[in-house]
């Protein structure tokens, strides 16, 4: 286990189901969708109303790793956002694998995302991040944007 990722996963877990006032009562941030209206700029938009650009950014990498590795993204959605105090022999018998298995996909999955967010950092991994947020976007929506208002025509002047 990476301590630096399973921290940030665990960050992650727990603003991904808090609700948007902060509190943990029904609704959680992966389960709403919120209008984000259109930005001029790439990201403009995004960051008005995103604070949390750490959960983001480890949302990001686990849509992409669910896009890579489908059985390893799932067992960290389970494992670190949707049954974080449940015993690892009970998640893995409800992904079929052994006990073992079970901490070599989460192991897999920290340095797969360890990687994933080094490669970040020097411009890889852009068009794959594109092709995993709208694949992940799919199953658990929350933002979706807005198309931006149509510009409004100069007037003419009159001068001659």
């Amino acid at each position: 286990m990476i301590e630096y990722v399973h921290r940030r996963l665990v960050a992650w877990g727990e603003w991904s189901v808090s609700s948007a006032d902060g509190g943990f009562a029904g609704t959680g941030q992966f389960s709403y969708r919120e209008q984000v209206p259109g930005a001029a700029r790439s990201g403009e938009a995004l960051s008005k109303i995103l604070a949390n650009s750490p959960a983001l950014e480890m949302e990001m990498g686990v849509a992409w790793l669910c896009k890579t590795e489908e059985p390893i993204g799932e067992i960290v959605l389970d494992f670190y956002r949707d049954n974080p105090g449940r015993k690892a022999e009970s998640m893995a018998a409800d992904h079929c694998c052994s006990v073992r298995m079970f901490w070599y996909r989460i192991d897999k999955a920290h340095a797969m995302l360890l990687d994933w967010m080094h490669g970040r950092d020097v411009g890889e991994h852009e068009a794959a991040l594109l092709e995993a947020w709208e694949h992940y976007q799919g199953r658990c929506v929350r933002v979706v944007k807005v198309p931006a208002p149509a510009p409004v025509p100069e007037p003419e002047s009159s001068d001659r």
